[in-house]
């Protein structure tokens, strides 16, 4: 499977600036907060990954949280993963661990 660089958030500021895109009708934003040293990150990354041609409702993007520790730290996050959505320019929601239900399930909620 692809890396999917694409999807990575680089910096603060381009976090700031996803967030900010879910305000005024904006799509749901689901971010992966992970890091290459994680074993549950590593496990469930490719399947978030997967889910994105499934939910094209949704904006998913991933942040690495030692890549862009001001991101994160911004986003407050504790553990990896953690999967945050935001919504009209706030987080909504968050699930800590690597659920693949758990995923499924916080998924369906964001685009509902």
């Amino acid at each position: 499977m692809a890396d999917h660089a694409d999807m990575y958030i680089a910096d603060k500021a381009a976090f700031l600036a996803a967030v900010a895109a879910t305000s005024g009708g904006g799509k749901p934003l689901v971010i992966d907060f992970t890091a290459t040293w994680c074993p549950p990150c590593k496990r469930i990354g490719p399947i978030y990954e997967g889910h994105v041609a499934n939910y094209p409702e949704l904006t998913m993007m991933k942040l690495d949280v030692d890549a862009n520790a001001e991101g994160s730290q911004e986003a407050g996050i504790q553990c990896m993963p953690t999967f945050k959505v935001y919504k009209n320019g706030a987080e909504v929601e968050k699930m800590e661990g690597a659920s693949d239900q758990g995923l499924v399930d916080l998924l369906n909620r964001a685009k509902a």
